[in-house]
Formats: C-alpha cells, structure tokens, sequence
C-alpha cells in the first residue's frame, strides 16, 4: 500500500452555478474543459508525518445491519439512476473500512488509500470532524478518487466553513468550485455521498444533491480511491476527521 502524502491547500476557488490533492497545491475555478491558474503552485513536498490508521470493521456486525446498509445503498443508487445522475444502477457492492486520522499542519491535507480503483462509482459515508481550535482555518474530512500515479487526482472536501470543496489537481496546478453545505462549525458531521460517471461528479449531503462538478472527457477517467483529512489549525492535535459506514458502488456497463 502507497505511504500518505501530503498537499499544501490554498482556498482560491470559484462558486459554480449550481451546483481541493496530496503533496503541495492551491486552487482555480473547475471547468467542462479547465484552464490553467495565472500562479503555478509550489511543486509537491512530501512530510515526514505517521502513516494514517485505517480501522478494520468489526467482524461480528449483525447481518440485519449489514443488510439494511446494502439495501439502503441499492436503493439509492437506483434512485440516482432514475434521476439521470447515473446511467444505470448495474454495479458491485463494497463496504469499505473505517479511517481515523489527525492532522496538525495548518492548510494542508493527507490521504490514505481505500484499496480500491474503480473508474464510473457511487460512494457513501458519514464523515465526522473536529479541530482543536475553535477558530480554523477550512478544516474537515473529504474523498479523493482517479488518483494517479503521479499525484494527479479529483475529490471533494468537506469543510468546517460550511463548504463542499470540489478540488482538480493536475500538472501542480489546481483547479476548484464550491458549494454550501449548511453547517460552519469547528466540529460537525454529515451523511456525503456522490456519484462519477464520465465527467460528470454528483454531490450529496444528508440526502440532498448540491449540485454538479464537472472534470476531463477524454483523460483521468480512472485511479485510487482515497480518503483524506484537510487540517486547519498547526494547535494540539490540529483537526480529526472519521469517516464510517463508508459504501461504494463500482458502477458497470
């Protein structure tokens, strides 16, 4: 399994209509077809920080649990499906392991990888985060997925300022948009879920789309799945993230 990295995160992002990677990067506006930012980004630097501990699933889970988890995940899948988000509700199932990590360095984010690649996805977790300053800078828990080999990658970050992050990294240039997620708070949770198909990213929170992001028709169309933690205070452990009862649907033709 790849070691964590770690990115440098700047929030220069651009709000879409409707509806940010690991190692040194900050943020642009994320378009159909992006254009680079006018300011390159620091090249990427890896830190010397412990490997982030993925926490197995208990192993005595009643099987009424996991059975009423699956059939809620197949159910949304088909109604996502219904809705067009989708093209079809034709996948594989997958309960994914716990994570549980702190992060102290202020405005940057590390991931740990699911174990999983799957190209066109729908993933499900509820995500939990606090800081140890009440004041952070955007701190909070988030997806990356199509990672690539040379740290390229998508994601969203969910952040204690209330905002869906929705972050391009590619070339140490980045590109972004966000969109309100309702809470603007050092500690909260949320249900997140999200749909990739193509280019097209879907994004939902506590059971309510906010909307669509947009990346590459023709390039990035596969990689890691990945979870990550954005840290917002350099104070005492920094910012938490937890992410359970994490679901992916590996969508298939």
């Amino acid at each position: 399994m790849k070691k964590p990295r770690a990115l440098h995160f700047t929030l220069t992002v651009l709000l879409l209509l409707f509806s940010i990677p690991q190692m040194a990067c900050s943020l642009g506006a994320i378009l159909a077809t992006p254009t680079p930012s006018s300011t390159p980004t620091p090249a990427y630097t890896p830190t010397n920080t412990p490997r982030p501990t993925l926490t197995p699933r208990p192993t005595a889970t009643p099987n009424a649990t996991v059975t009423a988890q699956y059939n809620d995940m197949v159910q949304f899948v088909q109604d996502a499906a219904n809705a067009g988000y989708i093209d079809s509700a034709n996948g594989e199932y997958h309960r994914l392991d716990d994570y549980s990590e702190a992060w102290a360095q202020i405005n940057w984010y590390q991931w740990m990888p699911t174990g999983h690649a799957p190209d066109d996805f729908v993933f499900r977790a509820h995500m939990a985060w606090e800081s140890a300053s009440q004041t952070p800078d955007p701190s909070g828990c988030g997806i990356l997925f199509r990672l690539q080999d040379d740290g390229d990658h998508y994601g969203f970050l969910i952040t204690s300022d209330g905002q869906v992050h929705f972050i391009l990294s590619e070339a140490y240039f980045n590109f972004g948009g966000k969109v309100y997620h309702g809470q603007n708070r050092s500690a909260g949770e949320i249900d997140f879920a999200m749909t990739a198909q193509g280019d097209t990213f879907n994004v939902f929170v506590n059971g309510n789309r906010l909307g669509a992001f947009y990346g590459h028709k023709d390039t990035m169309l596969s990689g890691e799945l990945a979870y990550t933690v954005i840290s917002g205070t350099n104070k005492d452990y920094g910012t938490r993230c937890e992410i359970t009862n994490a679901e992916l649907w590996v969508l298939k033709p």
